[in-house]
C-alpha cells in the first residue's frame, strides 16, 4: 500500500511539473515578447542616421581642400556626438533567417548594449536584444577550430587590412580616403594614406568546413593571422 502511495504520488508530482512547463511556455514567450517591444520603444528615440551627410557638410565650408587627417577628425567627431550606421540583422529564432534590416547609428556596440544617441542630443543606452546580430569575423588559430579574438562590423563589407599585433581591422568607407578601424567593441576612423595594415588574402583551408565559410590570412615575416567569416544569413548559433 505504501509502495502504491508513492508511486501515485511520483505520477502526480511528474504530471504538475508537465502542466507547469506548458502553462510557463506562453508565459515566456510573452516576456520575451515584452521584451523586444519595450527596446523597439526605446528605439525610436534614436537619432536618425546622418554620418556621411553631416561630414560632407563639414568638408563642404572648408576653403580649402580637407586632407584626409582632417576628415578623419571630423568622422571620429561625429561619431562620438551622433554615432555611425551599423546594420542589425534580427532573427526571430536562432536557427531562422534573418527577418529584418535594422539600421542604427552607434558609437558603441556590445554583446549587450547599443551605445546611441537620442532625438534630444543625449546619449542613449539601448539593452541590446540577441536577436539583434551584426555581421561577424573571427580571427581563429592554426587548427582553425579554436577561436582567439571576435569583431562585430557596422554592415557586411568585408576588411582590406589587418594591425600588425592581430587587433584591429580595418575596412573602406563611403569617402576616398577615410578607413574605419574596427576593434573588439570600439570604431574609430584614420586616415588611409597614415594607415600601415597586413593586407588580407582569401585562400582555402583543408576539406570538411562548413559551407559558405570564407577565410583569410595576414602574414608578416614572423607571425601568420587567420580570419574566417560566413554570411550572416547562414549563420547559426
Amino acid at each position: 500500500m505504501g509502495k502504491e502511495n508513492i508511486r501515485l504520488g511520483s505520477q502526480i508530482i511528474g504530471s504538475c511539473l508537465i502542466v507547469g512547463v506548458f502553462v510557463g511556455m506562453p508565459f515566456l514567450s510573452h516576456f520575451v515578447h515584452a521584451q523586444d517591444a519595450d527596446f523597439e520603444t526605446q528605439r525610436r528615440k534614436v537619432i536618425p542616421s546622418v554620418f556621411y551627410a553631416t561630414l560632407e557638410g563639414l568638408i563642404s565650408y572648408r576653403k580649402k581642400p580637407a586632407s584626409q587627417e582632417q576628415v578623419a577628425s571630423y568622422a571620429n567627431t561625429i561619431l562620438a556626438q551622433k554615432g555611425f550606421d551599423f546594420i542589425f540583422f534580427v532573427f526571430p529564432t536562432p536557427v531562422a533567417q534573418p527577418t529584418e534590416q535594422v539600421v542604427i547609428p552607434c558609437y558603441r556596440v556590445t554583446s549587450k548594449s547599443i551605445e546611441t544617441t537620442d532625438l534630444g542630443g543625449q546619449p542613449l543606452t539601448l539593452k541590446r536584444p540577441p536577436s539583434y546580430r551584426l555581421f561577424e569575423i573571427q580571427m581563429v588559430d592554426e587548427s582553425l577550430k579554436k577561436t582567439i579574438r571576435r569583431w562585430e562590423l557596422p554592415d557586411e563589407t568585408l576588411p582590406f587590412g589587418l594591425s600588425s599585433d592581430g587587433k584591429k581591422l580595418y575596412r573602406k568607407t563611403r569617402r576616398e580616403g577615410l578607413v574605419l578601424e574596427v576593434s573588439e567593441n570600439r570604431i574609430g576612423f584614420v586616415a588611409a594614406e597614415k594607415l600601415k595594415a597586413m593586407p588580407l588574402h582569401h585562400f582555402i583551408p583543408v576539406e570538411g568546413q562548413p559551407a559558405g565559410m570564407q577565410y583569410f590570412e595576414c602574414r608578416s615575416e614572423k607571425t601568420r593571422f587567420v580570419l574566417r567569416y560566413s554570411p550572416i544569413t547562414k549563420r547559426s548559433e
